[in-house]
């Protein structure tokens, strides 16, 4: 009878491991996955603003360049739907770049912010050179305006 509850005693004892070591591979599981899917979203957020992306901090872009990135600019815009945090606003801006585009639209629809980058575009000249400023969602990351400033 003593051998058996020796027994029982032992064979409790490595239940009690088993679960311990179970829980702790779960909690390093649940950790490891939060890093992995936090990476993932930064790399998600840095494909979103590729396109958006290429001329910032540039003071030398050709107008036909910031034409192409202001038609980009509207196909995404027409491309989110109703989602309109995804929405990216174009402004001219005649001086401070961050200063010109520090703020967004507001709650409002594709069609209105395409109408003013279609604005933006007709200002564009093919033969001038122009700076480009990105702002972004301090949530996202993602680019929600761009400023351009004519150069010469």
């Amino acid at each position: 009878m003593e051998n058996a509850s020796k027994a029982l005693i032992i064979a409790g004892a490595i239940l009690v491991s088993i679960l311990i070591i179970g829980l702790g591979m779960t909690l390093y599981n649940n950790a490891a996955g939060t890093l992995e899917r936090a990476n993932i979203d930064e790399t998600a957020v840095r494909q979103y603003n590729a396109g958006f992306t290429e001329y910032e901090n540039q003071s030398n872009v050709k107008g036909a360049n910031v034409k192409a990135l202001i038609r980009d600019v509207m196909t995404h815009n027409r491309s989110v739907g109703s989602d309109t945090s995804l929405l990216i606003e174009i402004n001219i801006v005649t001086a401070d770049l961050s200063a010109g585009c520090a703020h967004r639209i507001g709650n409002t629809d594709a069609a209105t912010v395409n109408g003013t980058a279609q604005n933006a575009l007709a200002n564009i000249q093919n033969g001038k050179t122009y700076a480009i400023s990105c702002q972004y969602d301090d949530t996202t990351g993602y680019v929600t305006n761009i400023g351009i400033r004519q150069v010469n």
